[in-house]
């Protein structure tokens, strides 16, 4: 283990001076928006009982991003840092023998910061990207909706776990100058849900395509 963190400090080291040559006006900006379509495997529905169909389902967020060129590395690569807003849901149905099928879902709203390293492709259209992902879950809620009508109401931050961290992989491909698509999937490495104080379970994974401009 000492032998690691000695080379990883020489490596650090090693490029400090580079990064000493990049200023702020070295930086790219943009702004996106994004749909997402996730599930939680080993979640709630594994302890609800009666549980019919788990589903996918849908979400969306916005947020900005920054993008720092690494050409005195390699042509083409960069460290993308992100700062999003969204929500994401586990859902399913249960089935009822007054009710017939009643939909549950359990919402969370969190922000999240991606780190990724990225690398454009030599014609400036494609880029693939990998990295981790940190989260933090602000809110969420509870909904059961059925025949009799739509049940809402608050969860508190003793049922999920606040801080949450993932690894993503995606790519983005660039139509116009300035305009881009991007596709990238997570997958949760934090349980999502607390049972009890004893018991966490469930990891999300997340599948997200989204439109964004670079400034």
């Amino acid at each position: 283990m000492k032998k690691v963190l000695i080379a990883l400090a020489l490596i650090a080291a090693s490029m400090a001076p580079s990064f000493a040559r990049v200023s702020v006006a070295d930086l790219n900006y943009g702004v996106k928006v994004f749909g997402n379509l996730n599930t939680v495997r080993g979640g709630w529905s594994r302890v609800v009982k009666g549980l019919n169909n788990s589903l996918s389902a849908p979400g969306f967020g916005v947020g900005g991003f920054a993008v720092l060129p690494l050409p005195q590395f390699v042509d083409g690569l960069g460290v993308r840092g992100e700062f999003l807003a969204q929500k994401f849901s586990e859902m399913f149905y249960i089935d009822d023998a007054y009710e017939g099928n009643i939909r549950e879902s359990w919402n969370v709203a969190e922000f999240q910061i991606p780190i990724m390293l990225q690398y454009t492709f030599p014609a400036n259209k494609l880029t693939l990207m990998a990295g981790p992902e940190i989260g933090l879950i602000f809110s969420g809620n509870h909904k059961l909706s059925s025949k009799s009508g739509t049940d809402k109401y608050k969860i508190g931050s003793d049922m999920y776990n606040p801080l949450q961290f993932g690894i993503g992989i995606g790519a983005q491909y660039k139509f116009l100058p300035d305009v881009f698509v991007d596709l990238r999937y997570s997958i949760g490495l934090s349980n999502l849900w607390r049972l009890s104080s004893d018991t966490k379970m469930g990891h999300a994974r997340c599948l997200t395509l989204g439109f964004g401009y670079e400034f």
